[in-house]
């Protein structure tokens, strides 16, 4: 079976800048650091061994050696990257008594039905193929293939480890109540999960639950609805990013709500806050943070509801901020107009709203963040302001536009900020540009006409690169008097004509060249006629 598949580009990059989990590479180290022994790779540290490679040659069967001999030295394996087993058809691993730390659970193949322990191992055990702490305070893999649709995690458990449940078939799991954190990536994927603790029928964490990790119940998109316990302090990034979620509501003592908490989320209609909660408060659905206590003000748009039915929104004039991916997916907004507070629209912070038609701008926005409003399919108008200044990378990348004249304050606009705009016909940029980045174009097939009003801007080598090896394009632009070619300017793919005021004549200066001819003319036939 493959592995858990990711939800996207997107998502993947912002778990790196999230977590900041860096995966063993031999290239980043010199070779000592490393050896192969068998169907497996290690890396080396004094007398122990972390396994970090496996070649899939055992067949449906892992078993794990409790060391091995290299260079007349004895190494231990003391750990196990479970990354070596994500390509991996394999249904059993055996771990031995030596290992002590298991990396990356997340990650193990979905293929795996039982994890099995040495019964000497100090520090790991096996309960029924499931893999937990020695102590058994902590669940650390439940194998995704294991038997069964419901599961009950035993009362000691106070733990649910890092993706301990990651991409399994459950649909049903029961909780105790001495549970005080649930991991990042905990339930990620569990696709099919819908009840939780629902012996009542009302999906619920337990009382001494205080900490939702990052991606824990992303994409479980059966799980509609959960009930969060008034212990609950933390509720990470991406926890429920594109889950099922209709209704959730905040507990008074919630703390901490990372970004796109509950991004995609397409059928959440309404984010609620309890009565009591100094940090965060919720308007017409819509969840705000407050900036401080004291002043009891939410100066910050954190999440905007993915299901919900406006088509309009302008943000509260008090806003300042929008946290980034705070509306993305959202489903049927159309137009959003922003806060005059507010200085800078926030990275991602629209993605992927696929009825988004237009964006008003406020006066005070100076930059539009890092794909902001990439993949808004159906963007037709945005009015801009006075002062924006910075268009980040891939801030409209294969969005909807089609003509833009860009606002005269603007000065930089950085790699891919226009990339796959399949719409897009014509751009004008403005005299004050200072910085045109790399393939801002790429892929943006139907543009013909590019105007440049600026004679300053430093525009780089790729900048012009439209067209690819499988579709070339061409393009006609236009440049004020003074333009400069810029030196070196790549365009293997895209053919560019240029037309620079004053390199060649307009028409009317035709017209009169061909005039004075006319008039020289008639003037010599004049001369022959008196003579």
């Amino acid at each position: 079976m493959a592995p858990i598949a990711k939800s996207s580009l997107l998502i993947a990059a912002l778990v790196i800048l999230t977590v900041l989990t860096v995966l063993p590479n031999p290239a980043d180290a010199e070779d000592e650091d490393f050896v192969t022994v068998g169907a497996f790779t290690y890396e080396l540290e004094s007398h122990e061994a972390t396994l970090i490679e496996y070649d899939d040659t055992l067949g449906s069967e892992i078993s794990v050696p409790s060391h091995f001999e290299y260079d007349g030295i004895t190494y231990d394996i003391t750990g196990i990257d479970f990354t070596a087993f994500e390509s991996t058809e394999a249904t059993s691993l055996h771990i031995p008594s030596t290992v002590k730390m298991i990396i990356h659970p997340e990650y193990m193949s979905l293929s795996f039905f039982e994890i099995m322990v040495d019964k000497d191992n100090d520090h790991l055990r096996s309960i029924d193929g499931v893999l937990y702490s020695k102590d058994g305070a902590e669940i650390i893999k439940y194998p995704a293939a294991k038997e069964g649709i419901e599961y009950h995690i035993p009362n000691a458990v106070t733990i649910i480890g890092q993706g301990a449940f990651a991409g399994c078939n459950l649909e049903s799991v029961w909780i105790g109540e001495k549970m005080r954190i649930i991991g990042s990536y905990a339930f990620m994927e569990c696709k099919r999960l819908s009840n939780i603790n629902s012996d009542s029928g009302i999906n619920s964490l337990p009382s001494n639950v205080m900490m939702i990790g990052v991606l824990a119940f992303e994409s479980c998109i059966s799980l509609e609805s959960l009930l969060l316990p008034e212990s609950l302090t933390v509720i990470s990034s991406l926890a429920f990013y594109h889950s099922g979620l209709k209704t959730i509501s905040i507990g008074p003592y919630v703390e901490l709500i990372g970004y796109g908490a509950f991004a995609e989320c397409s059928e959440l209609e309404s984010i609620e806050v309890e009565i009591g909660n100094e940090r965060y408060a919720t308007e017409d659905g819509v969840l705000y943070a407050v900036s401080s206590v004291s002043s009891a003000e939410a100066t910050i748009l954190l999440a905007y509801p993915a299901g919900s039915p406006r088509t309009t929104f302008k943000i509260p004039s008090e806003i300042t901020d929008i946290e980034a991916m705070a509306f993305q997916g959202c489903v049927n907004l159309k137009t959003v107009i922003m806060s005059d507070s507010m200085r800078t629209v926030d990275a991602y912070s629209f993605n992927y709203c696929p009825s988004l038609e237009k964006v008003v701008l406020s006066n005070s926005i100076l930059s539009i963040g890092s794909m902001a409003f990439a993949y808004c399919t159906s963007l037709k108008e945005i009015k801009w302001g006075n002062n924006l200044e910075v268009i980040e990378e891939m801030a409209f990348y294969h969005s909807g536009i089609a003509s833009l004249k860009l606002p005269k304050s603007l000065e930089e606009i950085e790699d891919y900020a226009f990339a796959e705009c399949m719409n897009m016909t014509e751009i004008t940029f403005p005299e004050n540009m200072t910085h045109i980045g790399n393939y801002i174009f790429i892929e943006s097939f139907n543009l013909q006409y590019i105007d440049f009003n600026c004679i300053y801007a430093e525009i780089e080598p790729y900048a012009l690169e439209i067209g690819t090896e499988e579709k070339p394009a061409s393009v006609l632009a236009h440049a004020v008097r003074g333009f400069d070619v810029p030196t070196p300017l790549y365009h293997e793919y895209t053919e560019i004509e240029w037309d620079i005021d004053g390199e060649r004549p307009y028409p009317y200066e035709n017209f009169i060249g061909v005039a004075i001819c006319v008039l020289v003319l008639l003037g010599i036939i004049r001369l022959f006629r008196e003579v």
